[in-house]
Parts: structure tokens; C-alpha cells; sequence
């Protein structure tokens, strides 16, 4: 009985993707030779750049540690392995806020903007990676302790800067 369930939904399921896209339930010669010369050009560029990709990363990090975060983030985008979004620039402190400074990492969340568009940016970032911190059980106390402590930075000491 299980068997027919499942048979019905499959079925269901194949009936609902070949109404909404036919060429994709039923590829033809062309499409799937097109598509495997297209997987095998990206494969050959990401190649290329893989190998380019970690020592930009070093770059990057040397940068971040000697000059400040500012300039890291701008060498990878110049690099074009990052982009200006507040959206990217979130996800890339977070994927690596092991490698950063904590009190480096503060203080770049930490700045401001000169004019309405920069303060916006700047909040753009600030929201993207806080966004991403699960407080999903916690009580307020925990939330808090979990926020300060276990989020890849520390806040800056000045008053003035913590807003």
C-alpha cells in the first residue's frame, strides 16, 4: 500500500514538472550536449581560478591583518571574488570570521557612513550578518551572551562607536 503512495506521488510529481517545463522533463540530443559543453567551459575557467583563488584569499588576509579590513575587502573585489553587495560582504565575514580578528571584525560592523547611502550600506552589512546568528531556543540572557560571545567579534570600546 506504501508502494502505491509513493508510485502516485512520483507520478504526480513528473506529471506537474513536464506541464511546467517540457524541456527540462525531456531533454533532447541538443540540449544536453549544449548543457555538457557549457558545465565543461565553467569547469574549465573555475580551474583556472581555483588555483589563483587561495592565494588571493592569503592576499587578502595579509591585508586584512596589516592594513585593516576595509582594504582586504577592497582587494577582493577588485579581485572580483567578492562583490560590493552588503548582502556578499556579510557572507564573506561570516564564512571566515575564524580568520579574522575579533576586535578587527568589531570595528569594521562597527563603522558608519558619512551621508544617508553609506549609513544605509553600512547597515546593509551590519543586518545580513547578524541575520544569520540562530537564536532559536534561547531565552533573552542566552541570546544575548550567545551574540556577544560566539559571533566572530567584539565590540569596540568606544561608546561612541557602539550605536
Amino acid at each position: 500500500e506504501d508502494d502505491n503512495i509513493v508510485d502516485y506521488w512520483h507520478t504526480s510529481i513528473e506529471k506537474r514538472k513536464t506541464s511546467l517545463h517540457p524541456a527540462v522533463s525531456a531533454p533532447n540530443e541538443e540540449t544536453s550536449q549544449s548543457a555538457a559543453s557549457s558545465l565543461e567551459l565553467k569547469q574549465s575557467k573555475s580551474g583556472e581560478s581555483r588555483s589563483q583563488k587561495p592565494e588571493s584569499l592569503e592576499t587578502a588576509f595579509e591585508l586584512i591583518s596589516r592594513k585593516g579590513l576595509k582594504k582586504g575587502i577592497d582587494y577582493l573585489i577588485a579581485k572580483n571574488l567578492l562583490t560590493r553587495s552588503p548582502k556578499h560582504v556579510s557572507s564573506f565575514l561570516r564564512v571566515h570570521q575564524s580568520s579574522i580578528d575579533p576586535v578587527i571584525l568589531g570595528e569594521y560592523l562597527g563603522e558608519g557612513g558619512i551621508d544617508g547611502i553609506d549609513k544605509d550600506y553600512w547597515n546593509l552589512i551590519r543586518f545580513y550578518y547578524v541575520r544569520a546568528v540562530s537564536f532559536v531556543g534561547m531565552n533573552i540572557e542566552k541570546a544575548l551572551r550567545h551574540f556577544l560571545t560566539n559571533c566572530g567579534f567584539r565590540l569596540p570600546g568606544e561608546a561612541q562607536r557602539i550605536d
